[in-house]
């Protein structure tokens, strides 16, 4: 019997230490959660919206962590950078944040309404330069240089065929044809551009345009710069010859491919003397100055942001799926994703879905007006079919009927002998295209708008010759 007492005796002293050794490791568990995690409330005002807190590592890979539909998501995390993120089933708002351990922050994200696109063209463009009186763009059907005006009526101005073309306003620019010849685009006029190299085969030639008119070109890892009208000078060389160049205000930005996939680009900074800056090897594809020179947006072969410092530190990660990317001033820039135009604030970290393609068209380019007053988007629909598109990004350019917005859906149509597309630049405009009677045609133009429920008078109807095929 006292054996069986010794045993009880010893049985419970086992489970009192067991018990003990539990809340030991549960205290040490929540002594060390104490320390090492941060707490973050986020709210809503809308219980439709779906709020998401996503961990980004050190190298901008994103996992999500929790996610909850409703008005607010609590959560418990280890310090660290994340990505609170809250999205409805048309827009969405997105914050980076950096939590501390031991401390709890609170944040409100309202999802702010989208602004609705006007429809400007029913093509596409690889570049476009636009002011309050004119816009030229690159056609990517024909590769030609186009003037619209208040005529309303696409004019070519030349016949030279481009394959890209960048402008630093409406009045200059610098274009590319197939064969790697350079060309000057002054006031949509397209003519060659004297080079201090010549033509030769196989040997990468790369050009980029400063919004002062600054022009670098560059001829297999050799890199020159100089104003029109005045002779280049050799800048700086690369021991590369696959080089893209991205001018800035004062400085520019040389990536230097490394390799046949790019996997160890070299970034490499220089003023505008030539003189080297920094340099840093990643993965870059394309890369974009805020107007201050301050500060550099990059875009990955795999299409991940991320925005440097003129040291070449990271600054902040703008996520995946990027497309295109564009400073609006020196601290907010436009970027896409899929079909939609994303607006990051880079002083508060915030990001915000500013407005999307009306068809669920993919946006592939953006170009800035010279006012920043609005913002050109060329997209691209699933059968290839290329649209223009801009969204104000003030008041006064906000404020337009809503029938701008639909009439890429609605056009190009086609009836009989006839076939109707649009422009709306400054003012929408009906273009005719007559294979038989123009007044025949012209009935139809006005059954037309009437059966979509667009007012006659708020277009100017004009004709356009045919096109030999």
């Amino acid at each position: 019997m006292n054996q069986g007492l010794f045993q009880l005796v010893f049985s419970n002293r086992r489970v009192r230490l067991a018990m003990l050794l539990i809340v030991v490791i549960l205290f040490i568990y929540m002594l060390v959660s104490h320390l090492t995690n941060g707490h973050i409330t986020v709210n809503t005002d809308s219980p439709n919206n779906v709020i998401s807190l996503i961990k980004i590592d050190e190298n901008g890979q994103q996992t999500t962590l929790d996610s909850s539909q409703g008005v607010q998501l609590k959560v418990t995390v280890p310090g660290g950078k994340y990505e609170i993120s809250v999205n409805n089933r048309s827009s969405g708002i997105t914050k980076n944040i950096a939590i501390q351990a031991r401390h709890s922050a609170t944040y409100q994200l309202n999802i702010p309404t989208p602004i609705e696109p006007v429809s400007v063209l029913s093509a596409g463009a690889l570049g476009v330069a636009a002011d309050k009186q004119q816009m030229f763009y690159l056609d990517s059907n024909t590769s030609t240089v186009y003037r619209l005006a208040d005529s309303g009526t696409p004019e070519a101005t030349g016949t030279t065929a481009l394959d890209s073309a960048q402008w630093a306003n409406t009045s200059f620019g610098i274009g590319q044809d197939s064969s790697n010849n350079l060309y000057v685009i002054r006031n949509g006029g397209v003519s060659p551009l004297p080079v201090p190299f010549g033509p030769s085969s196989g040997v990468s030639v790369s050009y980029s345009v400063s919004s002062s008119g600054l022009v670098y070109v560059s001829s297999g890892g050799s890199i020159y710069a100089g104003q029109y009208g005045e002779s280049f000078h050799k800048v700086f060389s690369v021991d590369s010859d696959k080089l893209e160049l991205f001018a800035g205000s004062n400085k520019l930005a040389i990536v230097a491919s490394v390799g046949d996939k790019g996997d160890n680009d070299n970034i490499i900074l220089v003023d505008a003397s030539g003189k080297r800056l920094t340099s840093k090897t990643t993965n870059a594809a394309s890369a974009s100055w805020s107007p201050d020179g301050k500060q550099l947006a990059v875009i990955s072969d795999w299409a991940s942001g991320t925005i440097y410092d003129t040291s070449l530190n990271k600054v902040a990660d703008l996520g995946n799926s990027l497309g295109s990317v564009v400073w609006l001033n020196s601290s907010a820039l436009l970027y896409s994703r899929a079909q939609d135009l994303w607006k990051y604030d880079v002083r508060q970290g915030t990001g915000q879905i500013l407005s999307s393609a009306p068809g669920g068209e993919q946006i592939s380019g953006l170009f800035l007006s010279d006012d920043r007053s609005s913002v050109f988007l060329t997209a691209q629909s699933q059968n290839s079919a290329h649209i223009l598109l801009r969204v104000g990004l003030t008041q006064q350019t906000q404020n337009v009927p809503a029938y701008y917005s639909g009439l890429n859906i609605l056009f190009p149509s086609y009836t009989g002998q006839c076939s109707f597309s649009y422009t709306n630049f400054l003012h929408p405009v009906l273009l005719i295209t007559a294979w038989s009677n123009t007044d025949t045609c012209l009935d139809a133009a006005k059954e037309e708008l009437k059966a979509d429920n667009l007012p006659i008078s708020g277009f100017d109807i004009q004709f356009q010759a045919p096109v030999d095929d």
